[in-house]
């Protein structure tokens, strides 16, 4: 004969809700898991993040040699690139910018190379030299952007120089990799250096909005180099020292 059951005591396993509440606390758990995928890292902050952790639990630090610098902001590197213009006087050469992706500084390309040449001129050597020395900070994990830019003529059909850069793309690439190499012998990391050329598509007049709207177009790129000081300005190095991560 089967017993009774009691009553007064409770049903056995966990109540029906529980199952439901279960299944809610997994999706928000998926949720939260995808956003943090999405999500764009600034690998400052991670920097600053495990030297806190590691100061907190008395972890020493692998480099404790390397004088700490606070890493500057926006405003302060602008202030060290328009110090560094005045004292070496390179108003004529250089000139500091500003750019939704940090502060830079725009080299006059007569002042960077000569005529069909990827060489690096002197002049543009003793500037990035001082450029360096000023922000290359050992915990700065921000990235350094080498930008090659030129105007609207292309390197003429036949010539030496045509054979082995035959359209600006690979000019104006080949330069921002000149620049990069040798900020990496400067002692630059080379994981914080991005080198890329863009030939006549972003004249200097042109903003950073317009161009990622596409709106630049060829008959813009035609109307920005139509004298001559118009195509020397659009034939520069940018050196933009990123303080966003997107």
């Amino acid at each position: 004969m089967a017993e009774k059951k009691c009553p007064d005591c409770p049903e056995e396993g966990l109540p029906g809700w529980m199952g439901t509440f279960a299944d809610m606390m997994t999706l928000l758990m998926c949720f939260f898991v995808l956003l943090f995928a999405m999500s764009s890292l600034d690998p400052v902050k991670i920097q600053m993040m495990q030297e806190s952790a590691n100061k907190r639990l008395g972890i020493k630090q692998s480099s404790p040699q390397v004088k700490k610098r606070p890493l500057d902001n926006k405003l302060n590197i602008k202030k060290k690139l328009k110090k560094i213009v005045e004292d070496m006087e390179i108003n004529d050469q250089a000139k500091i910018v500003s750019d939704p992706r940090g502060m830079a500084i725009e080299f006059d390309g007569s002042v960077c190379f000569g005529s069909g040449s990827t060489s690096l001129k002197p002049e543009i050597k003793r500037i990035l030299d001082r450029v360096i020395d000023d922000l290359n900070h050992p915990r700065d994990l921000r990235p350094i952007l080498v930008e090659g830019h030129s105007d609207n003529q292309d390197p003429e059909e036949g010539t030496a120089l045509w054979k082995k850069y035959p359209t600006n793309w690979h000019l104006s690439t080949a330069r921002a990799g000149q620049v990069t190499q040798y900020l990496i012998k400067q002692g630059v990391k080379p994981g914080r250096l991005i080198s890329a050329g863009y030939a006549d598509q972003w004249p200097v007049k042109a903003s950073y909005e317009l161009r990622r709207l596409g709106k630049i177009d060829q008959t813009y790129i035609d109307q920005a180099n139509v004298r001559p000081d118009d195509q020397q300005a659009n034939r520069r190095i940018k050196i933009v020292f990123q303080t966003k991560v997107f």
